[in-house]
């Protein structure tokens, strides 16, 4: 195979020079010491200096065109190996001409299908030698794969052709799904991933882009993360149930009660991102006491109910609440020595207490003295669509609809969407719902922003964007706060 391409990984610039460049360099700089040096033509110094700028340029071109496979025996000699394709398996009952009668490991059996008029065969092989009891003719093995990666899924109970002719065998039948394997993973997969791992590998983290890798690289349950750097939120934390606490800057207090947080401010625009205590995410408690984003009035003192709020009896320990004003994104980069830390799970979910926990006290021990950071859950800001399309002739209806919601909903979601300050475009929605097999046009993407009821977990979700438009017409929505991110809920309808 080819040697990959490494050079986007590192700083390495050809530096091709001709000889006569190599001759000239060489002539300046034995001026540096003999500054009446002027060699001629034919003379034993002219050719000396000549050969040895030939020389020099063929080495120059050999060292600039050393094998960037090199890169990847280096990124081996470090633990990180290429992910390579595995195979899926299914279980198969197979029935036979006679009781007793054996089943060799190595038979092969075909699943086949059709794409559009191409029959595409997908074959596998049982793994080892079954024989049915002396009262049956019936038996149940393994059969592996023989093309790796993800294949079509194979119902349970579909029947398979043999591979081969046999007066033993009278049918085949999978009585299971496919277990699929995984795909061999790409050069470039395979070296972002060995890059993420090498700048992880630094005793002190000195840029947003080395945290990025050390927390992703150390923390598998962090599927998604983003540092802001010279960031500060704010975070008011008042001691206790009763007790007020304070920030500096804002001006501001918080209290909280079994029904209810008050937020007293000063400023303009009161969003606030409500968090439970220690790492700013869950709790034991979550259910009682849940996440949420609530906005108060723009002056004075207002009351925000919880849903489900913490009863009044027993203990729960002080909330905390960070300002959704010192997360706006046109304030990234006004606040040097702090940073903040969004992140998620693989289903944009917020990573456990316990990974905070750890997370917080590796940084710490590794970033420069003088830093502040705080780690936040990726947010969530509630898209609604409504995605008119008509669909091809020879598809199902129901089927295609469902398609696209998934499609739609799995793309614009905390795990999946592209990066966290994308503007969410209707027109991208439109070209990704029209590759969905057996949608015919899409005729139009109407999106909402929801406004939740007052007291609701999610009030407040309209404050997380802006509008965006052509003049005339919505063409999107930017997002306005750090850390937030757009999750769909797709209505398709079929005309």
């Amino acid at each position: 195979m080819p040697s990959p391409d490494f050079s986007q990984y590192i700083d390495l610039t050809i530096n091709d020079k001709q000889p006569d460049d190599v001759y000239n360099e060489a002539v300046a700089y034995a001026r540096l010491s003999l500054p009446e040096f002027a060699p001629r033509p034919g003379t034993v110094e002219d050719a000396i200096i000549q050969a040895n700028a030939y020389i020099a340029t063929i080495n120059l071109a050999n060292i600039n065109r050393l094998p960037d496979g090199l890169m990847e025996g280096v990124l081996k000699y470090m633990g990180i190996v290429r992910k390579e394709a595995t195979f899926g398996s299914v279980t198969l009952d197979i029935e036979l001409a006679e009781n007793g009668l054996s089943v060799p490991a190595g038979t092969v059996v075909v699943y086949e299908t059709t794409d559009g008029d191409v029959l595409v065969q997908y074959p596998f092989e049982t793994d080892s030698l079954v024989t049915a009891e002396s009262s049956s003719s019936s038996v149940s093995v393994t059969a592996t794969s023989q093309v790796s990666g993800i294949i079509p899924n194979i119902a349970s109970g579909t029947e398979l052709v043999l591979g081969q002719p046999s007066n033993q065998i009278i049918s085949v039948t999978t009585s299971s799904l496919v277990t699929q394997g995984a795909r061999a993973e790409t050069e470039v997969e395979y070296f972002n991933r060995g890059t993420t791992q090498l700048e992880s590998l630094s005793s002190t983290l000195t840029t947003a882009r080395q945290v990025e890798r050390f927390i992703l690289s150390q923390y598998p349950e962090v599927h998604r993360c983003k540092v802001y750097d010279l960031t500060r939120a704010y975070v008011y934390m008042p001691a206790d149930d009763e007790v007020n606490g304070s920030k500096d800057g804002f001006d501001a207090t918080v209290s909280t009660s079994s029904d209810f947080i008050s937020l007293c401010n000063d400023i303009d625009s009161t969003s606030f991102l409500v968090m439970t205590p220690d790492y700013h995410g869950t709790s034991s408690f979550a259910d009682t006491m849940p996440t949420g984003l609530y906005v108060g009035a723009s002056a004075g003192s207002s009351s925000i109910e919880y849903t489900d709020a913490v009863s009044s009896s027993g203990s729960h320990g002080p909330i905390e609440v960070i300002s959704m004003n010192s997360l706006e994104t046109g304030r990234q980069g006004d606040s040097p020595g702090y940073f903040v830390i969004a992140a998620c799970d693989s289903v944009g979910n917020p990573i456990p207490n316990s990974t905070k926990a750890a997370m917080t006290a590796e940084i710490a021990d590794r970033i420069t003295a003088g830093l502040s950071f705080v780690i936040i859950d990726a947010y969530p800001v509630d898209i609604n669509l409504t995605v008119t399309i008509s669909v091809a002739p020879e598809y199902n209806e129901t089927t295609v609809a469902q398609a696209v919601s998934d499609e739609l909903e799995s793309y614009i979601s905390l795990p999946n969407w592209p990066d966290w300050e994308t503007v969410v475009r209707i027109f991208d929605i439109v070209v990704r719902a029209s590759r969905v097999d057996g949608v015919d046009y899409v005729f139009s993407v109407t999106p909402t922003i929801p406004s939740y009821t007052y007291g609701s977990v999610r009030y407040g979700n309209q404050n997380l964007v802006s509008t965006l438009n052509d003049g005339i017409n919505l063409v999107g929505y930017t997002i306005l706060h750090m850390g937030v991110m757009p999750r769909a809920n797709v209505e398709v309808v079929v005309i």
